[in-house]
């Protein structure tokens, strides 16, 4: 990874962001890795892929969205991942960007890049 300063100001903001759910850190717990690896039950799901993407005629694209060669929507099966969403046990949060269409998304708000650009978040609730 390259480093710029502007990688370090984001490093910097979700730093502080992370600092803040310590109170309650023995509840959390963060997976890194496949999300089909993950045992369903009773939780609140928060889940935030790469989003995918949707170009301007509404026909989905789903090559990369920006944010880095590996770490982009062009692998993801967006059916089964909204098939796992739906199968989860508790309380589920999906967050997309606005034209999304592999759930029942909802607007939720106009939000705004770390380089700035306005885009609209949508949620899906469960």
């Amino acid at each position: 990874m390259k480093y710029t300063e502007r990688l370090d100001r984001v490093f910097q903001i979700q730093k502080r962001r992370i600092l803040k759910f310590l109170p309650i850190r023995d509840r959390i717990k963060f997976v890194h890795g496949d999300y089909t690896n993950v045992d369903n039950r009773m939780a609140t799901w928060f889940i935030d892929p790469p989003y995918q993407i949707v170009v301007k005629n509404g026909s989905v694209f789903q090559n990369g969205d920006g944010y880095s060669k590996t770490c982009n929507s062009a692998n993801i099966d967006f059916k089964q991942l909204g098939e796992y969403c739906l199968s989860r046990d508790g309380q589920v949060i999906v967050c997309e960007k606005e034209g999304a269409n592999w759930l029942p998304f909802q607007e939720f708000r106009k939000n705004k890049t770390s380089l700035n650009k306005n885009y609209n978040e949508v949620v899906y609730l469960k």
